[in-house]
Formats: C-alpha cells, structure tokens, sequence
C-alpha cells in the first residue's frame, strides 16, 4: 500500500488542508473508497499511528480517505470554518479528480469512531444516493454528554445542542460499542429507538478508546463488501 499525506490548498476551506489517504500499489481498475473520519482531538493521522489500517486493506482495491476537521463536529462552525461543505462537497470533488475511484454510489463508504461516528451517521443520512455502507464505531448520538467531553462544545454548536441522532436512511449500517464505553447506555437507547433499519451490530469487552477501535475496525472491513486485488496466480493474500 501507498499512503499519502496530501497537502493542498481547498477552495471551501480558503486554506490548505492534510489528508491522509491510502491507496493500494497495484491498481486493477476503478477504486472503491473508504472516507474515515477521526473522533475529537484526533486528525486524519490517528488511524495510522493508533491502527493497523493499512494492514487490514493490504490486499483490498480501496483508497481509504481521512480528513482533518478539528473540533468542528463535522459542521460548519458559525464565523468558524466550513468544515462540512469541505466534508461533502469539496472534498469528494478533489478525490474523484486526482484518484481512479469507482462512479457507482454502492463502491463507497464512510465510517468514523466518537464524534467521526457522528459525521459518518450525519452524511450519510443528508446524501444517502453517494454511499453503498456506513460504519459508527462508539458514536456520539446524544449531545447531552457534550459538557463532559467538550467544555468549549459551544464553539460548535452556539445555537445549543442538537437534538439526538436518527438514523433512518437506506444505507447499510455497521455499529460497534464497547460493554464498558461511557456511551454504552446512549448507543442502546439509539438503537432501541432511533435506527430504522437492521444494523449489523459488534460489541465486546471494551471502553472508549482505540484498543476496541483498533479491533472494531476489524470487524467493519470484514463486513464491508470490499473487492480484493488480483494477481497473475488470482487474488492477492
């Protein structure tokens, strides 16, 4: 695999940004993508030096994409930066010009852990046509836990919290917590009342922090229908 830490100036940012991307050595045809995206006080960087993603994707014909959006929440900040237009427009639009990925919505997928949870249950419920699965490792669902974890959460959020997450789109949907996460009782309430569909649901020992991520991830590009790289002798180990 290939990993890049692109540099670029993005025309909704009005800034130059980092991306992290992966992208396999041998290419066989259109990619399929992964966006990643990070949890609060982390950057695109963490899934490299927290995981072992790239081993995880060595033999599959993926770019896997992880922005960099601070504390934002995946919004775009009032008199802030415009994190999420970046997110959904800008973003995808400078992927698909500079990498071979695939036209078909269904080889296209977003997951995140914590707050990036949270932005992978919020994009693809506003453009559910763009994604073929969606992943949600200990997602935030229910902002009444934004004083514990974010004192500065009004940075974000000035007009107050919103309201708790549903997840009621039509796309796949991959859900992972673990028994002894601070967010445990909200993920079951979220669940229980506020998912339309029929998860894919992993739990395990585990709290909230990158031991159960590190094997949650795991179990998501397990599920997740990635097409694997082809050699002279067939599929790639």
């Amino acid at each position: 695999m290939a990993w890049l830490a692109l540099e670029y100036a993005d025309s909704v940012l009005q800034n130059q940004t980092r991306v992290q991307v992966i992208v396999p050595d041998q290419i066989d045809g259109p990619l399929q993508s992964l966006y990643l995206l990070h949890g609060l006080g982390d950057d695109g960087s963490a899934w490299q030096r927290k995981t072992n993603l790239e081993a995880l994707v060595a033999d599959k014909q993926v770019a896997v994409i992880m922005p960099a959006v601070g504390r934002s929440w995946y919004q775009d900040v009032p008199k802030g930066v415009p994190y999420w237009t970046f997110l959904t427009e800008s973003l995808p639009h400078y992927m698909n010009q500079l990498l071979p990925l695939s036209p078909r919505a269904v080889d296209h997928f977003v997951a995140g852990n914590s707050m990036g949870g949270y932005g992978a249950l919020k994009w693809a419920s506003a453009q559910p046509q763009q994604f073929g699965a969606v992943g949600a490792l200990s997602p935030v669902t229910d902002f009444a836990v934004l004083p514990k974890i974010q004192p500065d959460w009004a940075a974000a959020f000035p007009d107050g919290r919103p309201a708790p997450v549903s997840y009621t789109a039509p796309v796949p949907l991959f859900l992972a917590i673990g028994q002894q996460d601070f967010l445990y009782p909200q993920f079951q309430e979220f669940v229980t009342h506020r998912v339309t569909s029929k998860p894919k649901i992993f739990t395990a020992a585990g709290a909230h922090d990158w031991q159960f991520w590190q094997l949650a991830l795991s179990q998501l590009i397990d599920w997740l229908p990635l097409t694997s790289t082809h050699t002279e002798k067939g599929i790639l180990a």
